[in-house]
């Protein structure tokens, strides 16, 4: 239980009790009532004291010596101090204004009050203390200062005299029993440690670093119960002779993290969530503090025999072929659509609504009232959280790897599925942008690409490692995944599409497909991908296309799952190319859509508005138009920003409605399976 003190003023003389009583404010004591103190209660002969009591009755008792010249004296503020406390030292003056007629002012003296924070206090603690002619009125903090400068105004004036009542020995002290008295680490003391990020604000795609987030969180734990001591600075550097407590959310493996004392420093390591549940384990199993306890405080020093791993219990409710399934009953049920959004970035498009995080998009549908999308799909690349640099080499930073993992996880542990789209960057590097331009030989730039050994086989294989990585460390997380790779392949508008005059053929597409298909499953050894391929709608009646859905399909073997992106789905089956899909025998999918008309406007980046108000009620009619037409579906995901079910109009109706499968329906299903 903590401790609340009582001050209690007891006077010189028991002569004194009638005059002072008559006197009201002159009468030393009288603390206001916010600081919790009682009446005085005892009077003792000799010097003035006084009785501090807590809540048990119990009470010990300070000296105190009488200062008879109290004009002398200024009140000493720290240089940067607040309004807040500003107004509290207005207050102690108009306080012994009132009680003793005396006006001190603020500034320099060699006589005076000081008030300052104080790192001898815990963050709710203060004391007032003598030492030589300066009078200290502390606190660990500004709030805790506050209060001690309210206690000294009202209990240590005696205006009779127009004296102060100056604290002898250690003062006066109003102490709380934090759970620690002392937390050292290799033998140094807490507060000489400051917080270092291994990922620095390298984050592309992250302006607010995890470490901002971590310190914010642990400082609060610091000052409260536990030891009290102010928030920890954060370093943006390891200097030597520092100490630190080095935060690493770099992992890509998601539920593992490890405690350990190294060199003098604590290092808290994990993925970008494990690193949260890490500091937990720090504080419950390696400090064994939990909320509350704060009645024994004790030393605790840490060593490297307090290391210590553990791991989060995020799971995947599925594996591949269950995913599969899935996909396989719900494409044959005519009542149901598996719900799908892509997950925005915010590195080409700057969007209200999905960025590039996964929890983003999720508390969006949440922050609607809606039910969560069941699909979220990544993007790779530059409509995603590449890094578009080093002609056309995508650079994957190691923390955006593991944000964009760990949150993925949590979506699929919660009953969600995830896909990744790819807009790879071009070899060449000459169009308008990375994923844009042409191989100038066409065929031949494919074979030269595709064959082991040759300068464009290196560019090619250096321009997919960030997609390689990605999808090993959902291998290695146990995360089946929807792969969709090289889509829209039928149009003029990316690097492998088919061109104008047949640039690229379709077999070299084919061989294309089936050669990355075989690099990512048999030398990354990465199975657990059911690969969707998705052109666009064949050309009849949508003429931005040149071929139809059938012309560039990799066989059987190579693809899971199919389907269109298209925008408007009334143009889904143009040419009857969706109707080819559904021959294949696999599960057809709406793999991209959204209105078709639209404007751009420059809102702070990109905004778009759609000429027709097309919302979430169109879409919904739409596929149903579709279904009553006889084209199955298996799923429908909705591009990005406000094109998007998050982003349109209706979402929470949407989401509701019996035809669309929410991540919420998803959950169920994995437990029913």
């Amino acid at each position: 239980m903590k401790k609340v003190f009582s001050l209690i003023m007891v006077l010189l003389l028991v002569a004194m009790v009638a005059v002072l009583a008559s006197c009201g404010d002159d009468a030393p004591g009288g603390v206001s009532d916010d600081t919790g103190a009682k009446d005085t209660e005892e009077i003792i002969e000799g010097d003035f004291k006084i009785s501090v009591k807590d809540d048990n009755g119990n009470s010990k008792v300070i000296g105190v010596n009488e200062d008879k010249e109290l004009a002398s004296y200024t009140i000493t503020l720290p240089g940067n101090a607040s309004e807040t406390l500003t107004n509290a030292a207005q207050r102690m003056i108009a306080t012994i204004e009132k009680k003793a007629g005396t006006t001190l002012s603020i500034g320099e003296g060699s006589k005076a009050i000081v008030c300052a924070i104080s790192d001898e206090f815990g963050i709710d603690e203060y004391g007032i203390k003598a030492d030589g002619d300066k009078i200290y009125v502390e606190g660990g903090s500004e709030e805790s200062l506050v209060k001690a400068v309210g206690v000294f105004a009202n209990a240590f004036i005696y205006g009779s005299n127009k004296s102060l009542l100056v604290p002898t020995g250690k003062g006066y002290k109003y102490d709380i029993p934090y759970y620690l008295d002392a937390l050292t680490i290799d033998g140094v003391d807490i507060r000489e440690f400051a917080y270092f990020s291994d990922a620095g604000n390298e984050s592309y795609v992250e302006p607010d670093r995890k470490i901002d987030l971590f310190a914010e969180r642990a400082n609060e734990i610091f000052a409260g119960d536990l030891i009290g001591i102010k928030g920890l600075p954060i370093a943006e550097s390891m200097e030597d002779g520092g100490h630190y407590i080095v935060v690493s959310a770099n992992s890509s493996m998601v539920n593992p993290y490890s405690i350990k004392v190294e060199n003098g420093n604590l290092y808290i390591t994990g993925s970008f969530l494990s690193v949260d549940a890490a500091f937990d384990a720090f504080v419950s199993d390696v400090l064994g503090y939990t909320e509350g306890t704060a009645e024994n405080g004790k030393v605790i020093d840490l060593t490297s025999a307090n290391n210590t791993e553990g791991a989060m219990d995020l799971t995947v409710p599925y594996t591949k072929e269950e995913l599969r399934q899935l996909f396989v009953e719900t494409y044959e049920d005519d009542t149901k659509i598996i719900s799908g959004t892509h997950s925005w970035s915010n590195v080409w498009m700057i969007g209200e609504i999905n960025g590039t995080n996964v929890q983003d998009v999720v508390d969006g549908f949440k922050d609607k009232g809606s039910e969560v999308v069941a699909l979220l799909e990544l993007d790779l690349g530059k409509y995603g959280i590449y890094r578009d640099v080093n002609n056309g080499v995508d650079q994957f930073l190691q923390y955006d790897l593991s944000k964009l993992v760990s949150e993925s996880m949590k979506h699929v542990s919660e009953g969600g599925v995830i896909c990744i789209c790819q807009h790879l960057s071009n070899p060449f590097q000459n169009g308008a942008r990375w994923y844009s331009g042409v191989l100038p030989n066409g065929d031949a730039d494919v074979k030269a690409m595709i064959t082991e050994g040759t300068e464009l086989n290196a560019k090619f294989r250096k321009s997919a490692d960030a997609t390689l990585r990605l999808l090993e460390a959902f291998k290695d997380n146990g995360v089946p995944v929807l792969f969709r790779p090289f889509h829209e392949m039928n149009a003029d508008w990316f690097w492998w599409c088919v061109k104008a005059g047949g640039d690229i053929t379709a077999e070299s597409y084919v061989a294309l497909w089936q050669y990355y298909y075989k690099l990512i499953t048999e030398e990354y050894g990465v199975k657990d991908v059911l690969w969707v391929y998705s052109p666009s709608p064949s050309p009849d009646g949508y003429s931005a296309q040149l071929e139809t859905t059938m012309y560039q399909y990799p066989g059987d073997k190579y693809v899971d799952i199919v389907g269109v992106d298209a925008y408007s789905l009334p143009y889904a089956n143009s040419g009857g190319g969706y109707e080819a899909l559904m021959k294949t025998g696999k599960p057809v999918s709406i793999t991209e859509t959204g209105p078709t008309r639209f404007e751009k406007r420059d809102i702070e980046g990109f905004t778009y508005i759609d000429e027709r108000d097309y919302n979430c009620e169109i879409l919904l009619n739409e596929l149903k138009d579709m279904l009553n037409a006889g084209l199955k579906i298996s799923y429908c995901s909705t591009w990005s920003n406000h094109l998007s079910i998050l982003g349109l109009e209706g979402t929470a109706e949407f989401m509701s409605d019996p035809l669309i499968i929410s991540r919420e329906d998803l959950a169920e299903y994995w437990k029913n399976n």
